[in-house]
């Protein structure tokens, strides 16, 4: 029989265990058998001759009591020497006490290892006194043998079975046993069948239970067939399997279930939490609906790895197996081509249903590196940022940055005649400073001229030689675009960081006239359909003559013209409008409006304060 359906049991918190000498013996401590040797070798040679020919423990104890004059001083201080000496090992001990599903644990076994393994986790009964001072909610370890703190009620002799064990004694102490053994489902560890009582315990159970009896199974290794026939006879279920190797898969089972059993009201909250406290994790528990929902299992201030597994169609594989060599950063698979996945926490499986998953989105985990970039020559450098390094293929790299607000993706390939390095820009949705603006964009241009580059990753140097490029035009206007930027800040005391970002055509053409105008330049403006000037206070032109072309009129166009730039409202000044070349003036019919037109069509516009000086 496998041991899944045992499994099952206790993590139901239906089993109770009977612990017999073998749960000690890997410890260093003596079997039955043994400790009869050890007792016949503390005999002469003329006792050992006498001894009865019962070979049992019970029966040498009987006949050392007896050349004892039926003192058994001597035979308890063979006990506490044998059974108090430093135990080898105690990992099986560890592993069990480990495992709150199991709320009583039996034993017949005089040491204390069991219980010391709790480490006060747990109510040691061997009497009524015990049982009535037992704390709630902690496993009961029952001493059914007694044990060395009272080493002269150990039961050992005939007449210690005689005078102490009685099932149907209806005290609390032995009321408890009985109803542990009637009411849920025994496993047996480290048991040799060696104790008649406790069989002749469970034939009453069974003479009142009938075939409404629980479970009971025996876990020991290579135990004989006609061993086995005797434990059949006595219904009790034998797996072939070492206590070592029950209770290490048991642990492994836990962990895989135990989320799912709480979720599923198979186990109890306090089990839970006590289960997944022996190894140091805290949890959230919210209830809804009156069901526990696990929705954080965590290391107080440690790290814990999440992990997803999962099975695909053939179809889904063919994809993940492109993706995994490369391609892209990211694969979406859909529910229908999903037949498992599984969380896990660690060594936890965390409670996941597959209904409940429209899709799963597998992304590549970059190397993160702090990354300095120097170039000497023309005193440039960015200082400190953090790169996300994304392995596309065996030889294809992806690098993500954000520099002063830019997305910088930077892809390298190896290839037979060197590195292949290209780079797109990501622009920011608001302005950093403009200064930062610009030693970015001068920067990149430095490394695409091929200018020495000083790299510097997680504090380390490396030198690169780049190849050199053609001029990027763009980058070229992006720069002389953010300089008129910081042209304009200067002169009217403003700044652009912060403000939605606009790099358009009409916004360059904007900031260019703008800083023209500043400087005392000319911006030229089209006239298609000639000038118009406008007459105020009612005036009308009244006959203007031209006189022979060609000639020039300087034009005042509106007096303190505030300009809306960025957001930004910019006091650019008196402006004025020149135009040269005129050959014709058209006047309106009310005589306040005249159009000038000249063969150029073009116009020239300019602060007036220019015209001044």
């Amino acid at each position: 029989m496998t041991t899944s359906h045992i499994f099952k049991l206790i993590r139901k918190e239906e089993v109770a265990v009977w612990a017999g000498a073998g749960m000690s013996l890997y410890a260093g401590y003596p079997s039955g058998m043994q400790l009869c040797d050890i007792l016949k070798n503390e005999l002469s040679t003329k006792e050992r001759q006498q001894l009865s020919q019962g070979n049992s423990l019970r029966a040498v104890a009987d006949d050392f009591v007896a050349f004892r004059n039926g003192s058994r001083n001597e035979l308890n201080k063979i006990l506490l020497r044998e059974f108090t000496r430093p135990a080898s090992a105690t990992d099986n001990h560890d592993l069990l006490s480990r495992v709150p599903h199991i709320k009583n644990i039996l034993t017949t076994n005089y040491d204390s290892l069991i219980e010391n393994s709790y480490a006060g986790r747990c109510n040691i009964l061997r009497n009524d006194d015990d049982l009535m001072c037992a704390t709630r909610n902690l496993p009961n370890i029952f001493k059914v043998h007694g044990d060395l703190i009272s080493v002269n009620k150990v039961i050992l002799t005939s007449n210690d079975y005689s005078s102490f064990i009685r099932l149907d004694d209806r005290t609390p102490f032995w009321t408890s046993i009985r109803n542990v053994l009637a009411n849920q489902t025994l496993l047996f560890m480290g048991y040799g069948f060696e104790d008649e009582n406790l069989w002749s315990w469970l034939d009453e159970i069974d003479k009142v239970v009938g075939q409404n009896r629980k479970e009971r199974f025996l876990i020991a290794p290579n135990w004989s067939d006609l061993k086995v026939r005797k434990l059949q006879q006595r219904h009790v279920t034998y797996v072939n399997v070492t206590i070592e190797e029950f209770l290490n898969e048991l642990h492994s089972e836990l962990k895989l279930n135990i989320a799912s059993d709480l979720e599923n009201n198979d186990v109890s909250q306090d089990t839970f939490n006590r289960y997944v406290s022996f190894y140091k994790y805290d949890s959230l528990i919210k209830y809804a609906n009156g069901s526990p929902k696990l929705t954080s299992l965590y290391k107080p201030d440690q790290s814990v790895l999440n992990q997803i597994n999962f099975t695909v169609t053939q179809t889904a594989a063919k994809e993940f197996f492109k993706f995994e060599k490369g391609g892209s950063r990211s694969i979406k698979i859909d529910k229908k081509h999903l037949t498992k996945l599984e969380h896990f926490i660690d060594e936890f499986r965390m409670p996941l249903n597959l209904d409940n998953i429209e899709s799963l989105h597998i992304v590549r985990q970059p190397l993160n590196k702090i990354v300095s970039v120097d170039f000497p020559e023309d005193d440039l450098s960015i200082e400190e940022q953090q790169v996300q390094i994304y392995p596309i293929a065996k030889d294809r790299f992806e690098a993500k940055i954000n520099v002063f607000g830019f997305d910088l993706t930077i892809n390298l390939s190896v290839e037979k005649n060197g590195i292949n390095i290209t780079f797109s820009i990501g622009f920011p949705k608001k302005y950093p400073p403009i200064a930062q603006c610009i030693r970015l964009i001068r920067s990149i241009q430095a490394y695409l001229s091929g200018k020495k580059t000083v790299l510097h990753v997680d504090g380390g140097n490396s030198i690169i030689t780049n190849p050199i490029l053609e001029n990027d035009t763009y980058l070229a206007s992006m720069l002389e675009y953010y300089k008129h930027l910081q042209i304009i800040e200067r002169y009217f005391n403003v700044s652009f960081a912060g403000a939605q970002a606009d790099d358009s055509p009409v916004n360059q053409q904007k900031a260019t006239q703008i800083v023209n105008l500043i400087e005392g330049k000319k911006n030229v403006v089209d006239i298609p359909n000639g000038l118009e000037v406008f007459r105020g206070n009612n005036e009308q032109f009244g006959g203007l003559q031209l006189p022979s072309p060609p000639y020039t009129l300087a034009i005042p166009v509106v007096n303190r013209n505030t300009e809306l730039f960025l957001g930004l409202s910019l006091d650019i000044g008196d402006r004025s409008v020149l135009i040269s070349d005129i050959d014709y003036i058209d006047y309106s019919e009310d005589g306040k409006r005249a159009t000038l037109k000249n063969k150029s069509k073009k116009a020239y516009m300019c602060l007036s304060s220019s015209l001044e000086s």
